[in-house]
């Protein structure tokens, strides 16, 4: 899915909304349809200005630990790092979490692909 044309037809993902250059963060959200799901799949495609990769770097090398900081309403259930790959300027990363949504609703998995890569223009 994630190298699928968001703006062909055939692939059948809409523009959900986006954040335009809000204090160094741009955000595009885009959903689709699942086949036999009552849920929607959500893709976001967001770039971070002014954030260097050493500071992202020391909150990734812990991100475990973080993901359960910033749980203040110690809903999740579950969390994994499934995978961690690094060629050149790139990284990626995979991560799995599970969290419970309340009495009325089934608990939400959540599979998140994060691709870092230096600023060509700055090298950071």
């Amino acid at each position: 899915m994630v190298k699928e044309d968001l703006n062909d037809p055939q692939y059948g993902w809409r523009l959900a909304l986006e954040s335009k250059d809000e204090n160094g963060l741009t955000a595009v959200f885009h959903q689709k349809s699942l086949p036999g799901k009552k849920l929607n799949i959500v893709r976001v495609d967001a770039v971070y200005k002014n954030c260097s990769m050493k500071a992202f770097d020391a909150i990734g090398k812990d991100w475990e630990k973080y993901q359960k900081e910033y749980d203040t309403h110690n809903t999740q259930i579950d969390f994994k790092i499934l995978e961690r790959k690094e060629e050149g300027n790139v990284r990626e990363t995979v991560q799995y979490s599970r969290s419970k949504m309340g009495p009325l609703a089934s608990d939400r998995d959540s599979c998140l692909r994060i691709i870092t890569k230096k600023d060509p223009e700055s090298g950071k």
